[in-house]
């Protein structure tokens, strides 16, 4: 097969063939979303009854969902018209009064009301922005003077370009992964999605940035960082969720806190 240009009209086609099997595999199968880093992205949300709140690149409304539990009166954005037909489709079989637009993320402080929202946030979504900078511009625009930004994104440093672990002869897990190498390579490519819990094979445009760039990025549009959390599952967690084990040796997501620069 020809290796395609990637192209931010590529990822989007991606994302839009992926619906079904990433709505499936959202919902149905990932543990890591529903016992880690989803749950200890809600955490770091706070108290959010009451509060107007966007999620950018929301896919099929898992996380707005989540928030909208809560009491947040909530806005879902997604560019894969795709993901937001089955966002609507699970808003419709529960309603929780989630608003959901096809609207791309660089570009939402032009469509939504611009200081209208008391936090913006984003599950894993911003590092699948072909440019994640106009997409934090658009966050802070978006947020009121007292807002918040929160969100997840894979963590920079064990998601490198280059990962592997050591396994045993069963195929399990052990020790540190053998090799993380590349770190400050810049990445764009087509990932092949092929694991065992997905009904169907997919493909997603994949990027990276390192810490120092993500940190660069929220300061550029005037952002402070007032936290972050690295997702690490208890022992408990563990004993009740073993593919959670790995996720307790080497973090893979890093949550980013937010709020306008007061200087």
């Amino acid at each position: 097969m020809a290796e395609r240009t990637i192209t931010p009209d590529l990822a989007r086609t991606c994302w839009n063939d992926a619906a079904e099997p990433w709505d499936h595999f959202v919902e149905h199968k990932d543990v890591y979303r529903h016992e880690l880093h989803g749950k200890y992205l809600l955490e770091a949300c706070g108290d959010v009854a009451d509060e107007n709140v966007v999620e950018l690149g929301c896919g099929q409304g898992w996380f707005c969902r989540r928030l909208a539990e809560r009491g947040a009166n909530v806005t879902g954005i997604d560019w894969s018209d795709g993901a937001i037909g089955y966002a609507n489709q699970h808003e419709a079989n529960n309603p929780l009064g989630i608003t959901y637009h096809v609207m791309d993320a660089r570009s939402a402080d032009e469509q939504l009301s611009q200081a209208s929202f008391d936090l913006v946030t984003g599950c894993h979504s911003l590092m699948d922005v072909p440019e994640p900078d106009r997409a934090l511009k658009a966050a802070a625009k978006l947020m009121k003077r007292d807002g918040r930004l929160v969100f997840s994104i894979c963590h920079p440093g064990s998601d490198t370009p280059y990962r592997e672990w050591d396994r045993d002869e069963n195929g399990n897990k052990i020790g540190r992964p053998l090799k993380i190498n590349h770190y400050f390579d810049r990445l764009e490519k087509v990932m092949h999605w092929n694991m065992q819990r997905l009904i169907r094979p997919f493909d997603t445009v994949q990027y990276r940035w390192t810490i120092e760039q993500w940190s660069e990025m929220i300061a550029a549009p005037g952002l402070l960082i007032t936290r972050i959390r690295e997702p690490r599952p208890t022992p408990e967690q563990v004993k009740h969720h073993p593919d959670l084990e790995d996720a307790a040796r080497l973090p893979y997501s890093l949550i980013f806190e937010c709020i306008h620069d007061p200087r």
